[in-house]
């Protein structure tokens, strides 16, 4: 349970490492730096699948394209693929049964942990029983759109080279590499997958990774944003109702929440145009909420695309993101204004939200001066003037 690997990174435990040939692991650890904001790294956090968008997939729309690419050419596509070249060894983890936005920062972590340590990303190994589908999301379609590869074998390895070092936690590698006892050009295999999102509670990302997440060739930079006028202030907003209530601590967010805070950016720039991209609980009903949303003046966009609800939120002015790793996963492309409620480790210049809007007024007058310089400096950027 991804808890359970939390609460080993930051306490540390006794772990054990496997290989072809077994290794003998130390019981004592390294342990990462604690996260940040440990009041928003619940147990429940942990179990989220967080990615009800529907992920609707035309006719042969993922397909290979080995018959007409090499390899390397894919991979001149895909930046993140080449990452680390020349480095001493490449980094595996086995695929881990998540929402699409965890299994993208499943990726990421591997990425931030691949460079702190001299790595390469090798790729993730999907494994029996782990499914193709969350929330009605295909994985791999939507990991194709995030990251830009071509091919899902350029992501997804099914055979581990020859000689792979396997550890059951990340923790059992890293206790390894500190150590030293690990072979130069050594390629070294996770089996607990979603110990790489929990990575991103503990290391920053670099400007290299950011740089190549962010390249403009993704079907997710390149897909047309039918929602936003590219005239308006687009803000997209992000409610997370598929698989949280409101009520939900640490990972739930009222309505009156977003309220408050949609008055604060309405007030720095009364023509901005707002956009609240959500999606239905099965458990609970959720329109009347929805109907506030659009009586304030926002639009509201419900059970829109995966993909398409990635790409714009990824690519907002304005992006306010909720406490979700596809929320954090489209804030990590989004190079405009984001204003972040709390989740991994904060992006640079991201404005960071309060936990609830009843503020005293002296953080009130700090916050809204943040946005409105984080909201000033985009619409400079967009309109070369004030607006």
């Amino acid at each position: 349970m991804r808890s359970a690997a939390l609460l080993a990174l930051i306490v540390g435990t006794v772990l054990q490492a496997t290989l072809v040939r077994s290794l003998e692991v130390p019981s004592s650890l390294s342990s990462l730096s604690r996260a940040p904001y440990p009041a928003t790294t619940p147990s429940g956090e942990q179990e989220e699948l967080d990615d009800e968008f529907d992920l609707r997939l035309a006719p042969n729309e993922v397909k290979a394209a080995s018959d007409r690419r090499s390899r390397l050419e894919r991979k001149a596509a895909c930046p993140i693929l080449h990452l680390g070249d020349g480095a001493a060894g490449k980094l595996y983890f086995d695929d881990w049964d998540g929402g699409l936005g965890s299994r993208i920062l499943n990726v990421i972590g591997a990425l931030r942990y691949a460079e702190k340590m001299n790595l390469t990303f090798g790729g993730v190994v999907p494994g029996p029983g782990i499914s193709k589908t969350s929330h009605c999301v295909n994985i791999s379609a939507g990991m194709q759109a995030f990251f830009g590869f071509a091919d899902v074998s350029d992501m997804y390895v099914d055979v581990l080279p020859p000689h792979t070092l396997s550890f059951r936690t990340l923790i059992a590698l890293n206790q390894k590499l500190v150590a030293g006892a690990i072979g130069h050009g050594v390629d070294v295999h996770v089996q607990t997958g979603a110990d790489m999102g929990d990575v991103n509670y503990h290391i920053k990302m670099s400007a290299t990774i950011l740089a190549a997440l962010r390249i403009s060739s993704t079907p997710t930079m390149q897909m047309p944003l039918v929602h936003f006028d590219p005239r308006d202030l687009n803000v997209a907003v992000h409610v997370r109702r598929g698989d949280v209530d409101a009520w939900v601590a640490g990972r739930g967010t009222t309505h009156k929440f977003y309220l408050w805070l949609m008055n604060i950016i309405r007030s720095k720039v009364p023509s901005a145009k707002f956009h609240v991209f959500s999606e239905h609980n099965k458990r609970s009903e959720h329109d009347e909420e929805f109907h506030k949303y659009s009586n304030w003046g926002a639009i509201v966009h419900v059970d829109t695309e995966a993909r398409e609800t990635l790409a714009h939120m990824a690519r907002a002015d304005v992006l306010v993101t909720a406490h979700s790793s596809f929320s954090y996963a489209a804030a990590l492309l989004n190079p405009n204004c984001v204003l972040n409620q709390k989740w991994m480790l904060p992006g640079h210049r991201w404005v960071s939200l309060p936990n609830k809007e009843l503020l005293r007024p002296g953080r009130i007058r700090t916050l809204t001066q943040q946005i409105s310089s984080c909201m000033m400096n985009m619409v400079e950027r967009k309109y070369g003037r004030q607006r």
